[in-house]
């Protein structure tokens, strides 16, 4: 007796949505981190340096990892970012990269130093 050929498509429909879901997710991940490196390579070539003091401090995710927040000021406004590194303490003042056209855009100048080597 001979086997009759299946109808079954390979992928069923449950496959079909996770195999979606997993190339959104990969997607995501792979834009968000493109953004964040175009950001950085922006900063980097265009960013205008100023002083920043550090105000914080503290450990974030189970790792341990010590997060700085520092302010600066640019026309009269008062902004913030911070960095994932434990060389700053709380009243350091520190170097920054921002761009004029947006000062909420802002990054550790030694940080991005030493990723654009």
């Amino acid at each position: 007796m001979m086997k009759q050929k299946s109808d079954k498509p390979i992928y069923n429909y449950k496959n079909k949505i996770s195999l979606a879901v997993l190339l959104i997710v990969i997607a995501w991940f792979v834009y968000t981190g493109a953004k964040k490196t175009k950001i950085n390579n922006d900063l980097y070539k265009n960013g205008q340096m100023a002083k920043a003091n550090v105000i914080d401090r503290r450990r974030v995710g189970g790792k341990g990892i010590e997060r700085v927040t520092y302010s600066f000021s640019y026309n009269g406004q008062r902004y913030e970012g911070w960095v994932d590194d434990d060389y700053y303490k709380v009243g350091d003042t520190i170097q920054i990269l921002f761009l004029k056209e947006n000062p909420s855009i802002n990054g550790d100048k030694k940080f991005l130093d030493r990723i654009n080597e």
